[in-house]
C-alpha cells in the first residue's frame, strides 16, 4: 500500500507542468510590460544611426531598380524574379525604417529620408555596393544590441537585423560571389558605422537629429581595393579567387580629421580622440576577432604606412575561416584587448576606419612593352609570342578537356575574380611562367657572353629566376587553384612553347620583313581564325576572351612590326638618338608612365567607338551572309539597343571607392527612390517575364580584337616613335 503512494506521488510530481528556470529576464507575469521606446540616451542614439541606415538601404534599391534598364539588368544576369526580390528588399526596409522611427518617436527623434549619392556605374557595381552597405550595416546593429538598456527595443532589431543579413547573402549571390566566407558575422560600433554611411548622404531635412556619433578619417587599401568583375554569372559559386595571403603587403592611406562630410546642413566633420598616440598597429576586425599587425613605413606627414595581411585560423581549426570577405580594418595607437562585447574600446584609439577588400593590376600591360620602350624590341617579340601562345594553347586545351578545378581550396580568399570559371587542365599560369622564366634565362646567357653581366651576377639573376617561378608554379597548388597534375602540364606545355618559338622565331621575323601586303594580310587572317578556331566549352567562362585578348595583341604587334620594317620605322636605322649619364635617367622617368599611358589610352578610346560602329554593321552584314556566332554571344539581330554593361575591357578596375567617392550619382526625394508613406513607389511585380539573356553580344568579340590589337600597335611602333620625336629616343 505504502508504495503505491509512493508510486502515484513520483508519478503525479514527474506529470506537473514545468516551473521556467530562474534567473530569466521579463519571461515572467509579474515583470513589467515591455515598453517600446529608448530607455537612456544611449539607446536613442543607437537608434538614430539605425534608422539612417534603414532610410539608406530603402532608397538604395529603389535607385538600383530607377537606374538600370531591364535589358541592363538581363545583361547582368538579373532578371525579371531577382528584380522583385531587389524591391521586396526595399519594401522590407520600409518596414525597419517605420518600426525604428516608432519606437524614436517617444524620445522625440524621428527622421526623414535624405538625398543620396552612389558611386557605381553598372549593375554589377550597384550589387556589390548594396552587399558592402547592408554589410556595414548589420555590423552595426550587432555591435550595440547588447549594450541597449532596453531589451524590448533590442529584441525588435533583432528580427529586422537577420532579414537585413539575408539581403546580404542575396546581393552576394546575384554578383556571383560565395555568400558567406566566414563562420561568424562581425559588429561594428555606431561610430565605424557612421563613418562608412555618412559619406553617402547628400542632403538631409533639418529637421531630421544630428547622430551623436563621430565619423572617423577613412582609411584606404590602396593595392587592395574591390573590383567588381561583371564577366561572373550571377548564382551561387563555391569558388573564391584573387586570393589575399598571409604574408602580403598592404599599402595603406588614409585622411586627415577635421574634414567636412555627409550633408553640409548638418556641420558633420571627421574626428578623433584628440589624446591619441602615433598611428602604430593596423586592426584587422573580422568574425569574433581584431588582430592587430605593427605599421611600418609609417609618414605621419603623407598618412601612410604599410602592414603586413595576418595569418589566422578561426580557433586555430585547419579550415576555419580566416579573414575573408568584407572586413574591416583601423589605425590604431596601440593593441586594445577587445572582445565582441566590448568592441567600442576601441573607439578611442582610431585614427581612421574603412573597408578592406582585394583587387589586381594588369600586369602583362605593364610588363611587355617595357622592352620595346627601350630599343629590344626582339627580346618584346619573344615575350610576347611566348605569352600568347601560352595562353592560347592552355586555354583552348582547358575548353577542350574541360577538366575542373580542385573543390574547397585551402586558403582563405577575399573576393571574386574571373580565372576560378575557367576549367583547370592546364594550369596557365604555370605555363606563362615556365615560358617567359626561359625566355629571360636565354637573355641573361646572351648577357653573360658578350660580357654585359659577370659571372656572379647571372648566377643570383638566375637564382631568383628559378625561386620566382618554382613559386607561381607551387603557388597555384598550393592555394587550391589547381591539382598537380595541372601545374605539371603547364610546366611541359611552357617548356615546349618555348622550344618550338626558338625553331620558329626566325622564319616569322623573316616573314615579317617581307614588304607585300600579304604579310599583313594573312597575319590577320590567321589571327581571326585562332579566334573562331577556340573550341566552345560544356559551359561559358573566360577562357576564350583570355584568348581573344593575347591573340589581339600579338597581331597589333605583328602589324606594327611590319610598318616599322618596310616604312623607315625599324629599330636599327630609325632611332638614333641616344642619351647617357642623368639624361638617359631622365628620360626613362618619362618615358614608360607616358607609353603605358598611350596604350590605356587606346583601349579607353577603341572601346566605344567599336560599341558604337560594329552593332549596325553586323546586323547589314547579317543580312548579306550568316556571320559565325558562338552560343554564349546574342548576335546582333537579336537586340537592338547595345548595352555593354558585361564587357570587361575596362583599363583600371572597377572600384567602390569610399575614400574618395568621385563620379558620384545623386539622387533626390521622389516617387521613385525616397518617399515610403502617401506616395506610389515603383513596382516591378507586375514586370513582364523575359527569356534570361546570355551576357555577351557578338560585337564584344571584334570589340575586344581592335581594342587589343590596336594596344599592341601603338605600344610596337606609336610609343617609339613619339619618344624619338621627343628626344629621348630608345637607347
Amino acid at each position: 500500500m505504502i508504495s503505491k503512494i509512493l508510486s502515484a506521488g513520483l508519478l503525479a510530481s514527474a506529470l506537473a507542468y514545468p516551473s521556467p528556470p530562474s534567473g530569466g529576464v521579463g519571461v515572467s507575469p509579474n515583470d513589467p510590460a515591455p515598453v517600446y521606446s529608448p530607455e537612456t540616451d544611449f539607446d536613442t542614439e543607437s537608434l538614430v544611426v539605425g534608422v539612417n541606415q534603414e532610410w539608406l538601404e530603402l532608397d538604395l534599391f529603389h535607385n538600383m531598380l530607377a537606374t538600370f534598364s531591364e535589358e541592363e539588368f538581363d545583361a547582368a544576369g538579373i532578371n525579371a524574379e531577382q528584380r522583385y526580390y531587389i524591391q521586396e528588399m526595399a519594401e522590407q526596409e520600409v518596414g525597419h525604417a517605420i518600426l525604428i522611427n516608432n519606437m524614436l518617436a517617444g524620445a522625440g527623434k524621428t527622421s526623414q529620408q535624405c538625398q543620396y549619392k552612389y558611386p557605381y556605374k553598372s549593375v554589377k557595381e550597384a550589387l556589390s555596393f548594396a552587399e558592402f552597405v547592408t554589410r556595414f550595416g548589420e555590423a552595426g546593429v550587432y555591435g550595440f544590441l547588447p549594450h541597449l538598456k532596453n531589451r524590448a527595443v533590442a529584441q525588435n532589431l533583432l528580427q529586422s537585423i537577420t532579414t537585413e543579413a539575408k539581403q546580404e547573402v542575396a546581393m552576394a549571390q546575384m554578383e556571383g560571389y560565395f555568400p558567406q566566407p566566414y563562420w561568424f558575422n562581425m559588429g561594428l560600433t555606431q561610430a565605424m558605422t557612421w563613418s562608412l554611411m555618412v559619406p553617402f548622404l547628400d542632403h538631409c531635412p533639418e529637421s531630421n537629429p544630428k547622430v551623436a556619433f563621430p565619423a572617423f578619417p577613412l582609411l584606404d587599401v590602396t593595392n587592395a581595393a574591390k573590383t567588381v568583375d561583371e564577366s561572373i554569372p550571377s548564382g551561387v559559386s563555391n569558388n573564391y579567387t584573387h586570393v589575399a595571403q598571409p604574408g602580403r603587403q598592404l599599402d595603406l592611406k588614409w585622411a586627415a580629421p577635421g574634414q567636412d562630410v555627409g550633408p553640409p546642413e548638418q556641420g558633420y566633420k571627421t574626428d578623433k580622440n584628440p589624446d591619441l598616440g602615433d598611428p602604430a598597429y593596423a586592426a584587422f576586425i573580422h568574425q569574433l576577432n581584431v588582430t592587430y599587425t605593427p605599421l611600418e613605413n609609417v609618414n605621419t606627414e603623407e598618412l601612410t604606412a604599410t602592414t603586413i595581411h595576418p595569418d589566422f585560423k578561426m580557433f586555430n581549426e585547419p579550415n576555419g575561416m580566416g579573414i575573408n570577405g568584407t572586413v574591416f580594418l583601423a589605425i590604431v595607437d596601440e593593441e586594445v584587448p577587445v572582445t565582441p562585447y566590448n568592441f567600442s574600446l576601441l573607439n578611442d584609439h582610431i585614427h581612421a576606419f574603412g573597408p578592406y577588400f582585394a583587387g589586381t593590376v594588369t600586369f602583362f600591360i605593364l610588363l611587355i612593352p617595357i622592352p620595346y620602350f627601350w630599343g629590344h624590341s626582339d627580346r618584346g617579340r619573344a615575350l610576347l609570342q611566348t605569352l600568347a601562345a601560352s595562353v592560347w594553347i592552355t586555354c583552348l586545351m582547358k575548353d577542350f578537356c574541360c577538366v575542373p578545378r580542385p573543390y574547397s581550396p585551402p586558403v582563405t580568399r577575399i573576393t571574386m575574380g574571373t580565372s576560378h570559371l575557367e576549367y583547370g587542365f592546364p594550369s596557365t599560369h604555370s605555363t606563362t611562367a615556365v615560358a617567359q622564366a626561359l625566355v629571360l634565362n636565354n637573355w641573361l646567357s646572351d648577357a653573360t657572353a658578350d660580357g654585359s653581366v659577370d659571372p656572379f651576377t647571372m648566377s643570383v639573376l638566375r637564382t631568383l629566376l628559378i625561386i620566382a617561378t618554382s613559386s607561381v608554379v607551387f603557388g597555384r597548388f598550393y592555394c587550391g587553384m589547381h591539382s598537380a597534375l595541372d601545374c605539371f602540364s603547364g610546366v611541359i606545355t611552357g617548356t615546349m612553347i618555348y622550344i618550338t618559338r626558338s625553331y620558329i622565331g626566325p622564319y616569322y621575323e623573316a616573314f615579317i620583313e617581307q614588304s607585300t601586303f600579304l604579310t599583313p594580310i594573312l597575319l590577320t587572317i590567321l589571327s581571326l581564325y585562332a579566334i573562331h578556331a577556340h573550341i566552345e566549352p560544356a559551359e561559358d567562362n573566360p577562357a576564350f576572351e583570355d584568348s581573344v585578348a593575347f591573340i589581339s595583341v600579338f597581331l597589333g604587334n605583328g602589324i606594327g612590326e611590319w610598318i616599322a620594317c618596310n616604312y623607315g620605322f625599324h629599330h636599327s636605322t630609325y632611332f638614333v638618338t641616344k642619351l647617357t649619364g642623368w639624361e638617359w635617367c631622365l628620360a626613362s622617368l618619362f618615358k614608360y608612365p607616358l607609353g603605358v599611358g598611350l596604350i590605356f589610352l587606346t583601349r579607353i578610346l577603341c572601346k566605344p567607338i567599336m560599341q558604337a560602329v560594329l552593332p549596325p554593321l553586323f546586323r547589314l552584314l547579317h543580312k548579306l551572309v550568316k556571320l559565325p556566332n558562338r552560343k554564349s554571344y546574342v548576335p546582333a539581330t537579336e537586340y537592338e539597343s547595345y548595352n555593354p554593361t558585361s564587357d570587361t575591357l575596362n583599363p583600371i578596375p572597377s572600384v567602390v571607392d569610399l575614400a574618395q567617392l568621385k563620379h558620384v550619382k545623386e539622387t533626390h526625394n521622389s516617387k521613385q527612390a525616397t518617399e515610403i508613406v502617401g506616395e506610389e513607389r515603383p513596382t516591378i511585380s507586375q514586370t513582364t517575364h523575359r527569356k534570361f539573356s546570355p551576357r555577351h553580344y557578338d560585337a564584344d568579340v571584334m570589340t575586344r580584337v581592335v581594342s587589343y590589337a590596336a594596344m599592341g600597335f601603338v605600344g610596337t611602333i606609336i610609343a617609339p616613335i613619339i619618344f624619338e620625336k621627343l628626344g629621348w629616343g630608345l637607347f
